[in-house]
Formats: C-alpha cells, structure tokens, sequence
C-alpha cells in the first residue's frame, strides 16, 4: 500500500469511525469510537501474540512512534517481553520509598488522569523535595512539614508573584494530598500534614473580584480578537459557559463529551467535591467543542497545548493576567466563577440551581435533606447563561445599564 501520512490520520480522525491501520512491523495506528487515536505495537514472543501501546497522536508524530517501535522491536529481538517489561517498571515505581519519589509517583499519576500539573509540580521541586526529598516517608514529621511551610512563609514577598503566605498554604495542601495517595497506595499509614490546620501556617485572603456585565463584553471579545491563541480563547470560554472549575476543563477528555446528549460527565477523581459531575452544555458550548475538536488533531484531551499534553494552569493564568490586552482591571481564571454566579443571581437564577452548577457542597442541614439535582432547571439556565453573554457581546452599552 502506499505510505501512510498525517494526512490520511486527520481524514480519519475526521471521519469519525474506529479503525486500525498497519503502519508495517506491527506499528497499528488506532482511532477509537470516541475519537482516541492511539499507537500499537503488535508483536509474537514466546509463539503468543502480544501488544502495547506506544502512545497518543499527536503527542507521538508518526516519526516518533515509528522510532519506538523500532527501538521496542530491539528490545523484543533481543529475547524482552516489552509489553510485560512495561508492567513490571510500573509496578518498580509504585514502591515510593523517599518523599521524592512519591512526589515523582503523585505527579505522574495526576497526569496519567489528563489534570494538569504545572501549578503544582512547582511546589515539589521548588520547596519539597530541597528540604524534605531524601527524607523516608516515614520519617517526615509535622514539625518538619511546619517548619518548611514556615521558611517559605519568611521569604519576601514579591509583587509580581503569589505572597509567601499564599505559597506556604499552597505547599502544605500539595504535601498533603501527596500523603494522602500514599496512605491509599499503602506507601504508608502516617500523613504528617494532617494534622497542621491551613490557619497555622497562613490566613487566607477571600477574593471578591466579579467581573461586570461590561467587563464581561470586552474580556470575551478578547478572548476573540486574536490577542490570545485560539485554544487558549475557548478554553477560558468553556470556563464562563460550564461554570467549571479550571482544572477540570483544563484536563477534559473527549471521552467525557456526549455530543448528542450535549453533556459532559466529569469523573469523580478529577472534581473537588471527589464526586462526579455532570455539566449541561448550551448550544454555544457545543459550537465551541466543535471548533476545539479540530484543533485538537485527534488528543483525546480537549485543549490540547504543547508537546501533546493539555493547555497549563500557567498558560491560562498568563493569558488573563495581560488585562493591557482588554483594558480591565486586574482578575483571576477562577473569577470566572464568582463572575458567574454574581450575574446569574442577578438574573434571579435560584440559589440552589446555581450552587449545583457550581458544584459546591452543600453545608449543615441542607447537606442532609436537599439531595436535589436541578438536572432541567441547570439545562435552561446554562442556556440562559450562553444567550446572555451573547447579548452583552453584541449590544453591551444596553444590558450593562439594565
């Protein structure tokens, strides 16, 4: 047959259907009915048929898949079960012992799960691993977990940057969750920053920054001027339309996307409330999918960024913070939110109605007796949502004065 190319992918990935081509010496390149195009080495060793997965297009070009497969085939002519190779290396890096190590195993897991990690990963090699890296998982104690939060604390402070005390809350919260997986992986039975209230090392500061009717007109031309990358201008789209969380759009997979049924299921592992949650999406939201699924060239991640993994945390807090760009004052992606929530009670949305697209966790006694899901209330104001940003786009000077 003739040589396969990128282009004969993206006609494939366009078309939409599951197939498996042979690239030849068992390199198969496969698209999924959910549009995941994958790398697949097919090999006989011992007289069995095996297989293992080399990576993602695009993140793996033809080229470099066809090199792995080359050097995976070495490997196998040279009497390696690579496929089973692969297993046993996993199974070596579960065995943590050392606080960056798991480090290492945390973050590699996050993203393994599609969630981004460049706004943590930070904290580990900046300020964890310098002080606690060598130290045995069981060795660590809350002392020192303090006392390292207590250093960052002291370090001046610098305009351009997050506050050391925001910093220092930042780091005891990645500690802990690091601690955490450890103890489900069975690493360890002790998490040393458990037992070290947030309050302690730092007060957190409550923002109140809501961006207004106007406000919100000139960011979303902005965001479709040109002035920023196209995945970066829907990515903070998709957060305004879907009241989403930053994460949780930055790491969304097309697996999650049900175009029929315009939804997207967002697994519990990747929600802050650690529940699954179902986000209703307007017809605008679709038309913005539409645009991204091309963009993406055939990731199973939505945003795709650089190197074949999703848009950054840094990418989209870098973007809004060149307000020169839309001539606003100073906000943050997480704005988008409070934004939200602020105009749509304004618009006389129910409380209720809007904490549940929010994905909040109800407090007290309602967290006990209102088990409601609003499913077709979140539908028609989801919609109402998209349809109102639309109008203040179109004629703002109209809407900011209502």
């Amino acid at each position: 047959m003739s040589r396969l190319t990128d282009v004969h992918i993206r006609n494939w990935i366009k078309a939409r259907r599951p197939i498996a081509k042979s690239f030849g010496n068992g390199l198969t390149f496969t698209l999924s009915a959910k549009g995941t195009a994958t790398w697949v080495l097919r090999y006989r060793f011992n007289g069995k048929q095996r297989e293992i997965t080399i990576g993602h297009y695009p993140e793996f070009s033809i080229k470099k898949a066809t090199e792995d497969s080359l050097r995976r085939r070495t490997e196998i002519a040279g009497g390696v079960d690579v496929a089973r190779e692969k297993q046993r290396i996993k199974r070596e890096l579960w065995r943590a012992n050392t606080v960056e190590e798991l480090g290492d195993l945390y973050f590699a897991d996050f993203e393994e799960r599609g969630r981004s990690i460049q706004s943590r990963r930070w904290h580990l090699d900046a300020y964890i691993v310098p002080k606690l890296g060598r130290m045995k998982l069981h060795e660590v104690t809350p002392d020192d977990v303090l006392a390292l939060c207590d250093g960052i604390k002291a370090k001046p402070r610098r305009s351009d940057k997050v506050s050391a005390p925001a910093s220092a809350r930042e780091v005891l919260g990645t500690i802990r969750r690091m601690f955490d997986f450890a103890i489900d992986r069975r690493l360890t039975k002790y998490n040393p920053a458990s037992v070290i209230k947030p309050k302690t090392v730092a007060d957190k500061k409550s923002r109140d920054r809501a961006l207004g009717k106007e406000e919100l007109a000139i960011l979303w031309r902005g965001l479709q001027s040109g002035k920023v990358s196209e995945t970066v201008g829907l990515a903070l789209r998709f957060l305004y339309l879907t009241l989403a969380r930053k994460g949780e759009a930055l790491g969304a997979t097309w697996g999650e996307i049900s175009f029929e049924r315009a939804e997207w299921d967002i697994p519990g592992e990747r929600t802050k409330t650690r529940r699954p949650h179902r986000v209703y999406l307007s017809a605008q939201a679709i038309t913005l999918l539409e645009k991204a699924k091309v963009l993406s060239c055939g990731s199973r991640f939505i945003f795709l960024g650089n190197k074949g993994k999703p848009v950054g945390d840094t990418t989209l807090n870098e973007a809004v913070k060149r307000t020169k760009y839309f001539d606003l004052k100073p906000f943050t992606v997480h704005d988008s939110r409070r934004t939200a929530s602020t105009l749509l009670h304004e618009m006389d949305w129910p409380s209720d109605v809007i904490e549940k697209a929010l994905n909040h966790t109800a407090q007290g006694i309602r967290a006990v007796y209102n088990r409601a899901e609003y499913a077709d209330q979140r539908r028609s104001m989801l919609q109402s949502w998209a349809d109102f940003i639309d109008s203040l786009v179109k004629n703002p000077a109209k809407e900011s004065s209502t």
